[in-house]
């Protein structure tokens, strides 16, 4: 919208200036008596400025901008333009079956704190919430830390727009295999037989992800040695923690403060494959998942948390809690917090903490969930384009997120011992704050090869050369991992 603005007022202002230049020298002594700026073709001087400015007052007139409005500033064009082009966009996004549904959707959540069926949840206190926020559309604020490739922004756009993916659309003119699948990348990402490899490397790369970050905030998390649920059973989840803090005191179930918890990642697609919404797609995958783990753990003591989340970036109510249980516990660990059963030598002081805390804590739940959004975009480019493309860049936090200048912005006050003393035993970093910017998992470290990949075009991601292709393969340990570049993904 900015640049038939700025193209349309810059060539303006030159015939302006050109003008008053030529009235104050005269036509002779004018700059376009220069033999050198005349024209040899026609009689017009500088035509290739009158024929773009005729163009561009074209353009802004196709795009219904009024004729009082040719002679405004820049800034007045553009936001014209922009208020256009929204309603235009409105409009067309109105008309798809189940648009309505859809923006409701991606637009902002919101989940109780608590719940009778959840093992999560902070206890009822003066420094608890109540409500639990998320906007799935957060990543594509402008000042949000955390950036997408090339890839998963365009892909991700497309699908909360609902417009026609672009690689599925490339997919289903090119090859024969796809030539009946359809363009909104639906059949890509509930077929199972597509791109297999990618589906089970995305889910097991976030899983990984996120026991990173509660091990980043303070608890640490695995997703090795997972108990299973029973003792003749082969099935188990993705994560348990290796100590307590995050599960709600339960005397009925034993739950206490040493409580471990196991928890297993989904992430399903909101759309079925004729392009109908699927109603409720975060309840059903939350309550699938509680009736197949929860039973089974709790009789052996352990509590479960389903981490579920869609193709719009929405995350399940458990997933909010978890995220907002790791921010509580870490900011805790941050910020001396006067004690309830003891009194307020100093009621100012007191306060502040309490105020450091909160902030601190919001700030840590906000981080996260973009983290995690950007984690989930990524994995559904992964599966829609079938090969390992971006995923092993999440691991690196933003600068503005080290812990140096956390405690600059949060002023924390007497709280920099906590800080060292935490910071002395994990040395990743604490509350979710990398001591360095380098990735804390080399399954998630770039190699050259994914680089190389990376800067493809969406239709020709595969590497040119036998020598990319051997390091790729050998950075994903094998040279048989399901992902050819032979073939289309």
């Amino acid at each position: 919208m900015i640049t038939p603005a700025a193209r349309f007022v810059a060539l303006r202002e030159f015939k302006k200036w050109l003008s008053l230049y030529e009235e104050f020298w005269g036509s002779s002594d004018s700059i376009k008596s220069l033999e050198w700026l005349r024209s040899k073709d026609c009689e017009s001087l500088f035509p290739f400025a009158d024929s773009q400015s005729e163009r561009a007052h074209t353009l802004l007139s196709d795009l219904n901008v009024p004729d009082d409005l040719l002679e405004a500033d820049q800034y007045i064009i553009t936001e014209v333009l922009k208020k256009e082009a929204l309603q235009h966009l409105l409009s067309n996004l109105h008309q798809r079956p189940g648009s309505e549904d859809r923006l409701r959707a991606i637009a902002a959540q919101s989940f109780p704190a608590r719940h009778k069926d959840s093992d999560l949840g902070p206890v009822q206190q003066e420094t608890s919430t109540d409500h639990l926020r998320h906007r799935p559309m957060g990543l594509f604020v402008l000042l949000c830390p955390y950036e997408l490739s090339n890839e998963a922004f365009v892909t991700t756009s497309a699908l909360l727009l609902d417009i026609p993916v672009p690689h599925a659309r490339y997919l289903r003119s090119h090859f024969v295999d796809y030539a009946n699948s359809d363009v909104f990348g639906d059949f890509l990402l509930n077929n199972p037989t597509h791109a297999s490899q990618s589906r089970i490397h995305s889910h097991d790369c976030i899983a990984r992800l996120i026991a990173e970050m509660a091990t980043q905030h303070g608890v640490p998390s695995t997703t090795k040695h997972v108990p299973y649920c029973a003792p003749n059973s082969q099935s188990r989840a993705d994560i348990v923690t290796t100590r307590g803090g995050l599960v709600s005191p339960n005397p009925s179930r034993h739950f206490g403060p040493s409580t471990l918890l196991v928890m297993d990642f989904e992430l399903g697609h909101t759309y079925r494959l004729d392009h109908r919404l699927k109603p409720d797609t975060l309840d059903r995958m939350e309550t699938t998942k509680r009736g197949r783990y929860c039973p089974a753990y709790h009789d052996i003591g352990l509590a479960f948390a389903p981490l579920v989340c869609n193709s719009f970036g929405q995350l399940g109510p458990d997933f909010l809690r978890f995220l907002w249980a790791l921010a509580d516990h870490a900011a805790r660990n941050c910020v001396h917090l006067p004690l309830d059963d003891l009194p307020q030598l100093d009621p100012a002081a007191a306060d502040r903490a309490l105020a450091d805390f909160k902030r601190l804590r919001g700030h840590l739940y906000i981080q996260s969930t973009y983290k995690i959004l950007a984690a989930i975009f990524e994995g559904v480019t992964e599966r829609v384009y079938g090969r390992t493309v971006a995923l092993r860049n999440l691991a690196r936090d933003p600068p503005s997120f080290h812990l140096d200048s956390l405690r600059r912005s949060t002023s924390l006050r007497g709280a920099d011992d906590s800080l060292d003393t935490l910071s002395s035993h994990h040395p990743q970093g604490s509350a979710g704050l990398p001591a360095t910017s380098t990735p804390t998992s080399s399954s998630l470290q770039p190699s050259s090869a994914v680089a190389l990949i990376s800067n493809q075009s969406p239709g020709n991601m595969a590497p040119s050369s036998s020598q990319a292709r051997s390091t790729y393969a050998a950075s994903l340990g094998s040279p048989s991992c399901g992902l050819p570049f032979s073939s289309p993904p």
